[in-house]
């Protein structure tokens, strides 16, 4: 079963890369911004990163 996951800018690239090659949905927060947005890249949908807030 695969899941959706939100990973933040604590979490490795590698540990990113393992969850995505067992099939898993990951969106890795990979910049947080002193104005204490963040900038989300979702790689497995080819979407460009964008700030959050």
């Amino acid at each position: 079963m695969a899941y959706r996951l939100l990973a933040d800018e604590n979490v490795e690239q590698a540990t990113v890369n393992y969850l995505e090659k067992l099939g898993h949905d990951v969106t890795h927060s990979t910049i947080t911004l002193s104005s204490g947005l963040g900038l989300m890249t979702n790689r497995s949908h080819g979407m460009p990163g964008k700030t959050i807030g």
